[in-house]
């Protein structure tokens, strides 16, 4: 199914980060999930907008904003829910 952000929505891929501590692998379960997602699409008010993102681009959101399209797959933000870039 291919989905299309309306206005000022960002389409995000999810991703989880890896749970290691001092090279330690911690299971699912044990403490907080972090996910970050991978812009996707962006709306078309949210093209227009002078925000620093992009397309490929790896961001951490506001989980309390985000609408789940398929679960732990794809999410919808606002463009104001992204709260940060991830540079490696």
């Amino acid at each position: 199914m291919n989905y299309r952000p309306l206005e000022n929505q960002v389409l995000l891929e999810l991703h989880k980060f890896e749970n290691k501590v001092n090279g330690i692998i911690i299971p699912d379960g044990v403490g907080e999930a972090k996910w970050y997602g991978i812009v996707l699409a962006f709306g078309n008010e949210a093209k227009k907008s002078d925000a620093d993102v992009e397309v490929g681009d790896k961001v951490i959101y506001s989980v309390y904003g985000a609408r789940e399209l398929e679960k732990e797959k794809l999410i919808v933000v606002n463009l104001d829910d992204l709260l940060c870039v991830v540079d490696d």
